[in-house]
């Protein structure tokens, strides 16, 4: 289907509509609408990091978006990261896009040296 051309990581162009995602995230987990906190959360990661957000669009849509942390494995004595968050938008589910944010997050660790994912 090709959905892996389509993630990016996230851009201060995708705070916005990254912030939508991430506050439907939320209400999906039963925390209550917030999407200034939301967009302030988002916009601080994207800008600063140490986090990673990786988007899948469809279009000029985001259809979904994986949200990676970093750590450390002491063991391998590499960076390693750990996959926080993932989420899809219902029209878009059982479509690839999960599957999709998961292999490009794998291909991101596996780019950036760290030992696990």
């Amino acid at each position: 289907m090709g959905l892996d051309r389509l993630i990016t990581e996230a851009s201060l162009a995708d705070v916005k509509p990254l912030a939508k995602l991430f506050d439907a995230y939320r209400r999906f987990y039963h925390r209550s609408a917030d999407l200034d906190a939301a967009q302030e959360f988002v916009e601080q990661r994207v800008a600063n990091g140490p986090t990673r957000f990786f988007v899948a669009r469809n279009r000029s849509d985001l259809a979904g978006f994986v949200h990676l942390l970093p750590s450390f494995d002491t063991l391998a004595m590499k960076p390693s990261w750990i996959l926080e968050d993932l989420y899809v938008e219902p029209e878009f589910r059982n479509a690839g896009v999960g599957a999709a944010l998961l292999r490009h997050a794998e291909a991101f660790a596996r780019d950036s040296a760290a030992s696990k994912l």
